[in-house]
């Protein structure tokens, strides 16, 4: 325990409850709930000398508190409330557990949460960082970002000088340039969600476009399935499937929630359950059956190995390749491959370039395409004119002689040749198979290619369309969607619990008279690959407009002036300015975390807001400090859809002088002259936005055969609530909102009646002949795509690095397994979701770090070869930058793959210290962040290559590093 902190809680103990309230709940409750178990240690709870502590559990309630710790939003967490004050947390107890009606129990992440929302490292107030002053030029001693000391200043002064800088900078620098793009010189950092009061100026930002979590999956999953995403129920799962198959997954570890239920489920139920992955992970080592080691990046190979093994041994569903694909053999591409959906010919498209490899324009001022189609005539016949390209014939080595056999694959992947036979006489023999893969695999350099070899390896099984058997990116599938104060709200819904909109909405829209929607971006659309994916791009894309940066390429565009523009290619932008709302910690979850701490230097304004410092607060002029979850005017999740999870109130009341996020961009637009009310969802309040959630909210029926309203409410309802709405369209409901309200949440019984099997892709496999068009997939084909010369075409518009053909190929990256294996950087390097936080969020929490400290995970021949014992520090060093860690010695993890945890804050070593000139040669991040090992690969769809990297490593020869829970609590040291 730091002295910081020590000092924080033996003060917090001379404090009265009342007292505690004031000060901020902060650390009295951090170290374990009762205010007894801190008591210091000359005293003796019971005593004469001290009155017996009250139990800490009487006076209080139980209250449902917003779980988001992890991405998937879907555990019960409660809070016992005494006065303001969480005493203690707990997950779901209210029934006896059933696999059909389970509790859904949050893990450490979700139960630890107050320990971080009272954290002594909370931001407290607004700071300016002393040597930066208004104005740009001189006094912007930007080379002093992360280095500086803070003063406190008030509200008023934060927001009036942000504001002031960034009119500043938009009217020096330009917002009104013709050309789309070249006048935005104020880059938004965080992702899919814009600083509205820019907007309502007229200024715009520049915004951040490409693929974050999902890696390669998303784009190239639509052009291979379309709507046919295939997800099976859990139940089914639990019920039907023989074999389940996970790749590249730590879901237990993870997601946690639902899926350790099905786990648990079919380990009862005796079902073999493989892991595929560069190690035996925690997450699957009580449940796995097998481990298939798989090195980092090399899926394809192994997946292509498997192919070829499947074919070899007799085991491909020819027949639901005839019926339902195209593309696997020469022949379905002569049957299939022809002519889309309405008959027209498929065409190949190529961008025309100049000599300069610049694109060529045409009298409309658009870039040409050269197209051709695939179809040739041989003898009368429409033939395809490139069949040969099929997947079958590229992994038997038909036409370019190298056969992908499993002697091929083994010295490349690491996994033995009878390994991977076995591992392809399982996935063709045993049925119903589940084959999931998550996202991880998909971050790599070629991740894209990796995702059509997935499903095709997949298909040739003939698992998809029925009760258990499914090839998915999905995980477990956990349904639904999810509304809470700073994101969208969406409509839609599981089969169990939806929220809904049009018709189907109880409720309609609190925008007020005249209000239509907040406004967008004047001077960009909406980032493209942003959250609700214009899938289709040659139908959305329009390449006159500007859609901003890519993600990796976001700190080059700073530092160097120039980005790609999809189509039109390079492009010069001239960023000055950076801001980021809400609680988000962009500049260490994106590549090169080192450029990106050069990037903030560069700039003249950094406004930055967020609940703790992190490397995006500590290189800002302007933070404030962020609302919690727990702070704001209600939630609800629904991503699981057994469950709607959800609170009308806020849970403590804001600490110290924290807002939310939505009012500083409101108060922000008052200072433009806008209406506030444009920074709010709909253009009204949180708890508008919330209780409507609840009002649309449907279950489905006990008979399992339609819907019903979830929560009924009453006119004194919505007095207690403080909104207005028609109480006589709201009287029906499964449950009061009074009841509601006292629980926080409701869960759905699961049962014959009500577990439901259907979709898009079911509808399709169910149509053998394929007689109802309706029925067909919004593919080009309509048909499942192995060969997908849309997505080849797709591809070209983005304009980057890692393109792919219409079939999977194996082609060598840089930093991968081939290139480690020259020796400079020998060993490759993997950051995985740690189990103890969500992304960056809880890094300082220490009760947790206690038990679940950042470390490496290192293989023991590796150690010993570079006389590494477990717990010593180690130095890794790429081609980025350079970190220091701990070291677990593990034998679960293959030789020459080291795995580190994501979400750690850089904090940095050796001539950051001084104030002079940085050398990022010698720069060390001890904070340990992953992404500081990360190049900026601008690559496939904009997605980022967090597992590309190669390092070398060595004994640390310095001040060892202490486990993460003893580290000083990163503060701005104004208290």
């Amino acid at each position: 325990m730091s002295k910081e902190y020590g000092d924080l809680l033996s003060r917090s103990l001379q404090l009265s409850r009342r007292d505690l309230v004031k000060w901020g709940a902060a650390a009295a409750v951090i170290s374990g709930g009762s205010l007894a178990a801190c008591a210091p240690s000359n005293q003796v709870a019971g005593t004469p000398d001290q009155k017996a502590p009250e139990d800490p559990l009487t006076g209080g309630e139980w209250v449902t508190v917003p779980c988001t710790m992890c991405a998937q939003f879907r555990c019960v967490n409660r809070a016992y409330m005494v006065d303001g004050v969480p005493i203690r947390q707990k997950t779901d107890d209210s029934h006896p557990y059933s696999l059909e009606y389970p509790n859904w129990r949050a893990c450490i992440r979700g139960r630890a949460a107050r320990w971080s929302f009272l954290s002594p490292a909370r931001l407290k107030y607004p700071m300016k960082r002393k040597s930066w002053q208004p104005g740009g030029g001189a006094n912007v001693n930007g080379h002093l970002r992360g280095k500086d000391e803070w003063e406190r200043i008030t509200w008023d002064e934060a927001l009036d000088i942000t504001a002031a800088e960034f009119k500043r900078i938009a009217e020096t620098y330009g917002t009104g340039a013709d050309d789309y793009g070249n006048g935005l010189p104020i880059l938004n950092l965080v992702y899919s969600l814009e600083p509205r009061f820019l907007n309502v100026a007229g200024y715009g930002t520049l915004p951040i476009w490409g693929q974050n979590s999902t890696g390669g999956w998303p784009v190239v999953t639509n052009k291979m399935l379309g709507n046919g995403a295939d997800n099976n129920d859990r139940m089914l799962i639990m019920e039907h499937a023989e074999l389940v198959v996970l790749w590249g997954c730590n879901q237990v570890w993870s997601d946690y929630g639902d899926t350790q239920v099905t786990m648990r489920g079919l380990k009862e139920r005796g079902v073999k359950i493989i892991s595929v992955d560069p190690w035996f992970n925690p997450g699957n080592n009580g449940f796995v059956t097998e481990w298939v080691p798989c090195r980092p990046g090399t899926d394809i190979v192994l997946m292509l190995a498997v192919a070829n093994e499947l074919i070899r041994q007799g085991l491909v569903d020819q027949d639901f390749l005839d019926k339902h694909t195209v593309g696997f053999d020469e022949e379905s591409l002569h049957r299939h491959g022809l002519r889309d959906k309405e008959g027209k010919p498929i065409m190949r498209r190529t961008l025309r370039k100049d000599a300069a490899g610049k694109p060529e324009y045409g009298p409309d001022g658009k870039v040409v395409w050269d197209e051709e189609s695939v179809i040739e005539m041989v003898e009368g016949q429409e033939r395809h004119r490139f069949a040969k390209d099929n997947f079958k014939d590229y992994v038997l080595g038909t036409y370019d002689g190298v056969e992908k056999s499993a002697e091929w694959a083994s010295p490349i992947c690491g996994t033995p040749v009878e390994m991977i036979r076995s591992l392809a006489k399982d996935m063709g023999t045993i049925k119903p198979m589940t084959l999931i893969a998550r996202q991880a695999n998909g971050r790599h350099y070629h991740g894209a290619s990796m995702v059509q070899a997935f499903y095709a390896m997949g298909w040739m099984t003939g698992n998809v369309g029925r009760p258990g058997a499914m090839v998915a990116n999905t995980g477990f599938p956990n349904g639904s969607y999810s509304g809470s104060q700073n994101t969208s709200f969406y409509a839609g819904g599981g089969p169990y619990l939806g929220l809904y909109s049009g018709e189907e909405s109880r409720v309609d829209s609190f925008a007020p008279a005249g209000f239509t929607r907040q406004p967008g971006n004047p001077k960009a659309d909406l980032p493209y690959g942003a959250i609700g994916y214009p899938w289709d791009i040659q139908d959305n894309y329009e390449e006159h407009r500007y859609y901003g940066t890519c993600f990796a390429e976001a700190w080059d565009a700073v530092l160097t002036g120039k980005h790609h523009d999809f189509v039109h290619g390079m492009k010069d932008v001239n960023i000055k300015g950076m801001i980021k709302l809400h609680s988000s910690n962009t500049s260490s979850q994106t590549v090169n975390a080192n450029k990106a701490i050069q990037a903030h230097r560069a700039v003249e304004f950094v406004f930055a807001m967020d609940i703790y410092m992190n490397t995006t607060t500590r290189y800002a002029d302007i933070v404030v400090p962020c609302t919690t979850y727990w702070e704001e005017d209600g939630h609800y999740n629904m991503q699981n859809r057994e469950v709607f999870i959800g609170n009308p109130n806020r849970v403590i009341d804001p600490l110290f002088e924290a807002r939310d996020s939505l009012w500083v961009d409101a108060e922000l637009c008052k200072r433009f002259g806008g209406d506030p009310s444009a920074a709010y969802p709909n253009g009204q309040s949180i708890k508008h936005n919330v209780f409507t959630g609840f009002a649309n909210a449907w279950v489905v029926t006990p008979d399992g055969k339609g819907k019903e309203p979830l929560i009924s409410f009453t006119e004194e309802d919505l007095a207690e609530i403080g909104v207005t709405a028609d109480a006589s369209r709201l009287k029906e409901g499964r449950i009061s909102y009074q009841e509601f309200k006292k629980r926080g949440f409701y869960q759905v019984e699961l049962d014959d009646r009500t577990i439901k099997y259907s979709g898009a892709i079911v509808d399709y496999i169910a149509d053998e002949d394929h007689a109802d068009p309706s029925k067909l997939l919004t593919t080009q084909t309509g048909r499942l795509e192995i060969y997908s010369m849309n997505l080849a075409n797709y591809y070209q518009v983005f304009g980057l690095e890692g393109k792919v053909g219409p079939r999977a190929e194996y082609v060598v990256g840089p930093s991968g397994y081939e290139e480690a294996s020259l020796g400079e950087y020998p060993y490759q390097f993997i950051n995985v979701q740690p189990h103890h936080r969500s992304h960056s969020t809880r890094t300082d929490n220490q009760n947790v770090l206690e038990y679940f400290d950042d470390v490496l995970f290192i293989n023991p021949l590796d150690a010993e070869a570079q006389d590494i014992r477990h717990g010593d520090t180690v130095l890794l060093t790429s081609n980025a930058g350079k970190i220091l860690r701990r070291a677990a010695v593990k034998s679960t993890v293959m030789p020459g793959v080291i795995v580190g945890t994501h979400g750690a804050t850089n904090r940095l070593l050796d001539n950051e210290r001084s104030s002079g000139a940085t050398d990022w040669d010698k720069v060390i991040d001890y904070g340990g962040n992953a992404n500081t090992l990360c190049a900026s690969y601008l690559v496939g769809q904009g997605h980022q290559a967090f597992n590309t990297v190669i390092v070398k490593m060595e004994k640390w020869s310095g001040e060892p590093l202490l486990p993460n829970y003893r580290w000083e609590l990163d503060t701005p040291g104004l208290d």
